[in-house]
């Protein structure tokens, strides 16, 4: 995938973000958390979805692509933890217990996926 055609996508989602953004803070009581979390939700999912498409693998460390997974992911879990938060009444300890748990997963799923048996 070119550049054009990866910059065009992602400003897709991010109009669409946006759009759902403004739906639920409109539309419920989530108030600029919720809209904000939609917004991260769907741009995190973007990273996930369009990373296999990305070029530029190195021979040293991660590829460009797992950088987009991880970074999908971690938005994609704050936008969740953020919903959670706007339409439930949860403590802040709660969401910063989670948030924890998902960026210690993401990164044990990352380590998983780059390790490489040597030969």
């Amino acid at each position: 995938m070119n550049g054009r055609t990866s910059s065009a996508l992602m400003l897709g989602f991010l109009i669409i973000g946006v759009a759902l953004g403004i739906v639920v803070l409109m539309a419920t009581d989530g108030g600029w958390v919720g809209g904000i979390s939609v917004v991260l939700l769907v741009m995190g999912a973007m990273l996930i979805m369009l990373s296999p498409f990305q070029k530029g693998a190195s021979s040293y460390g991660p590829s460009n692509s797992m950088y987009h997974v991880v970074g999908g992911s971690v938005l994609l879990s704050i936008g969740v933890i953020g919903i959670y938060c706007a339409f439930m009444d949860v403590e802040l300890w709660v969401a910063a217990v989670a948030f924890l748990i998902a960026i210690a997963a993401i990164g044990i799923g990352a380590a998983l996926a780059n390790g490489r048996k040597e030969v």
